[in-house]
């Protein structure tokens, strides 16, 4: 089941965008920090092989999409919604708490923490590099 505070409005751009209709608040139930995602912000969904879609999911299902919104505007900026930096493990565990919200199992949750921590400084130094 899907809770309802992660069901953003969106819609496609091409085959592998989403935008957000509306603006889009997430509030971590374990960091407290608080994030959104302006109407307009372009995601690319969960970065997932392929190959992993029928493990953990495909990265537009209803079940990742409001977890990747929670997660990749912190990646993208570094920042809450009032402007305090976050840590990048930080925005891990605000994913790994979405999709906890949404029903997502356990092993799947810590398979998504798991790779984010190991792969995703590449990104996050990417962002930080063009956000200077």
């Amino acid at each position: 089941m899907i809770h309802p505070d992660l069901r953003p409005k969106t819609q496609p751009i091409g085959k592998n965008r989403v935008v957000l209709l509306e603006d889009f608040y997430y509030r971590c139930p374990k960091t407290q920090i608080e994030t959104l995602s302006k109407k307009g912000f372009i995601i690319d969904g969960m970065t997932i092989a392929r190959i992993l879609w029928s493990i953990l999911g495909a990265p537009f299902s209803p079940t990742n999409i409001g977890p990747a919104f929670t997660h990749d505007n912190p990646y993208r900026f570094g920042v809450d919604m009032y402007g305090n930096s976050i840590s990048r493990k930080n925005a891990d565990i605000i994913i790994e708490q979405a999709l906890k919200m949404n029903n997502v199992n356990w092993l799947v949750r810590k398979a998504v923490y798991s790779g984010l921590r190991t792969g995703g400084w590449v990104a996050w130094n990417k962002h930080r590099s063009v956000n200077k």
